[in-house]
């Protein structure tokens, strides 16, 4: 396998969504605001987190809660073939 340096996630809420961009137009703009009922996507997405021990899926994504903001190199690993197997986001390094 080959792994590659793809480009970097900017995270500035502490939660990383991944779906897929035909999806964002059921999306329903909204804030969350702690202790109210979520009325909108943004709201039920963070919830969900908070209840969810930082992730899992949700609204036709995946919610991931991180330490914080940040600059998240993403790494795609690729067979021989060049054939994309999965990406990697290293929230942390890695402890040698």
């Amino acid at each position: 396998m080959h792994r590659k340096l793809i480009g970097y996630l900017t995270v500035d809420s502490g939660q990383l969504f991944i779906t897929d961009p035909g999806y964002l137009r059921n999306w329903q703009h909204g804030e969350y605001t702690q202790g109210v009922e979520p009325d909108n996507s943004y709201a039920r997405v963070t919830t969900f987190m908070f209840e969810n021990d930082g992730y899992g899926e949700i609204e036709n994504g995946i919610v991931v809660g991180v330490d914080g903001d940040g600059y998240y190199p993403v790494y795609a690993l690729e067979d021989e073939d060049g054939h994309l197997i999965k990406l990697e986001v290293v929230f942390q390094p890695e402890q040698s």
